[in-house]
């Protein structure tokens, strides 16, 4: 027996007043009723029944249930003109529930195929079922379609694909997919198309197919390969410049590598010139010197002490004791004068006694001559002996810096500091003096810095100025003991 608590089965519409009984009969079995469609049921009587039965046909309202009288002759000729079921009125209770359960079963697989119809019609892809022909018998955009062939949709060229597709999926009862042009329709459409088998009792009576339209998927994808075209051609072209650039750069680098070589042993021809210049003078400073002492001075002395030796024996006051005192005086003068020229070229402690001697005596000497304080102060550690080319060298530099410091600079103290540190001699000059301009300290016409400053280099040293204007000058020469020795990173004195 059906359950009276039940959901709904279906909402039925009556017709007609002599189709009552059976409205109960469908009202107890758990239907429901309405008075107007839409409904999942009409039920109508015998009388009328053919033109009811039209009706809801061609209005696609719900399918007819009829209520008749008439005999079972008269219920096939209903049947076949569309009723889904013939209930009589002398049906028992047994067989009207049987026939009310086939009728719900009906009604229920009417709902589901309603609802995948209204599904597959609001689907934004085109959706329809062919036959083993390959008739259309279903399609979700419009009716003209049906009857029609799926060839008639498709160029020529892709018949053979098609074809092969269809048997495919009749015959094996394969799923194929592949995309196809629309032959009826400017400018060309394109669809991917997706085809199933539709089975009846495991075998395929139908095949359902369903098109998406790619048309600007596929316009989107030749635009993107027309772009992709342009810009691969784009970084040809770009490669091809930037390979011609990269060749100018490394010929440039190769010609810059060329110029540096070429400068670097213009640099080391410099540095031995600069060294076998300043060796030649030094060289010629000492036998300038020599000469000097041995030869001019030698006879100014003897000149000197014959003058002498007439005034001692003219005695008294004449005048030619007067001129002889008179000439002794300027010999001796002269004398001095020759003396500090040895010195200035080549003075003789340098080599006796050392660098650490011969820069005290000079400052001494500068005192004496322009008033100026000159000072050295030499570590309490005892200078090692230097190789002659570095005393000279330092030697040099001091004796420029003391005198840059009394000529240019009208300083009134000047402060010259000699230390070992690290294997290397450190020579500090500082002045209390008027400073040195920014402009002055790299111009080539300082040749007194300039020649300090290639001194330092040519020993392998380090050489640092400090000017500050109006508050004096420091200058710094860092040598190393030994040529072959490589000076650290040193601050300054």
């Amino acid at each position: 027996m059906l359950r009276k608590s039940a959901p709904p089965r279906a909402l039925v519409r009556i017709s007609r007043p002599d189709a009552e009984v059976w409205l109960e009969r469908l009202r107890s079995a758990g239907f429901c009723t309405v008075d107007e469609l839409p409904a999942d049921l009409l039920l109508v009587a015998d009388e009328g029944a053919d033109a009811a039965i039209a009706e809801t046909s061609r209005s696609k309202h719900a399918p007819a249930v009829v209520v008749a009288d008439a005999s079972a002759e008269r219920v096939e000729p209903l049947l076949r003109a569309g009723a889904w079921a013939v209930l009589e009125h002398g049906t028992s209770e047994l067989r009207c529930e049987r026939r009310l359960e086939r009728l719900a079963r009906c009604v229920r697989q009417s709902r589901e195929v309603e609802f995948l119809r209204r599904l597959v019609n609001a689907a934004p892809d085109v959706v329809f079922a062919a036959d083993r022909e390959h008739r259309i018998l279903y399609i979700n955009t419009s009716d003209e379609y049906i009857g029609r062939s799926v060839f008639d949709f498709v160029p020529p060229h892709h018949h053979t694909v098609l074809a092969h597709s269809l048997e495919r999926v009749f015959e094996h009862g394969e799923e194929a997919s592949h995309i196809v042009a629309q032959a009826d329709i400017e400018p060309t459409v394109w669809w991917s198309t997706r085809l199933a088998p539709i089975t009846e009792h495991d075998e395929v009576t139908m095949v359902a197919v369903v098109a998406r339209d790619i048309t600007e998927a596929m316009r989107v994808e030749r635009e993107l390969k027309a772009t992709k075209t342009e810009l691969e051609q784009r970084v040809v072209e770009r490669t091809d410049e930037l390979m011609q650039i990269n060749a100018a750069l490394r010929a440039e680098i190769v010609e810059r590598k060329r110029l540096e070589e070429e400068l670097r042993a213009v640099a080391s021809l410099k540095k031995i010139f600069a060294n076998t210049v300043i060796e030649a003078q030094e060289q010629e400073r000492k036998r300038v010197a020599r000469e000097l002492h041995d030869a001019i001075g030698q006879v100014l002395v003897a000149l000197k002490m014959d003058a002498d030796w007439i005034d001692d024996k003219l005695g008294g006051d004449s005048e030619l004791t007067t001129v002889a005192r008179d000439l002794s005086g300027k010999l001796g003068h002269t004398i001095d004068a020759v003396r500090n020229v040895i010195r200035d070229l080549r003075p003789p402690m340098l080599d006796e006694l050392g660098v650490s001697s011969a820069l005290e005596a000079y400052a001494n000497q500068l005192s004496r001559r322009t008033d100026v304080d000159c000072e050295l102060s030499v570590s309490a550690e005892e200078l090692p002996p230097l190789e002659p080319e570095t005393a000279t060298g330092v030697f040099r530099i001091g004796q420029e810096a003391l005198n840059n410091a009394v000529r240019h600079a009208q300083a009134a103290r000047v402060h010259l500091t000699l230390l070992t540190r690290d294997n290397t001699i450190v020579l500090t000059v500082e002045d209390n003096g008027s400073g040195i301009p920014d402009d002055a300290l790299e111009a080539r016409s300082s040749v007194g810095l300039m020649g300090m400053r290639e001194r330092a280099s040519l020993l392998r040293g380090r050489f640092t100025i400090t000017a500050r204007q109006g508050r004096g000058t420091t200058i710094c020469a860092q040598i190393p003991l030994r040529p072959g020795i490589t000076l650290p990173a040193l601050a300054q004195a």
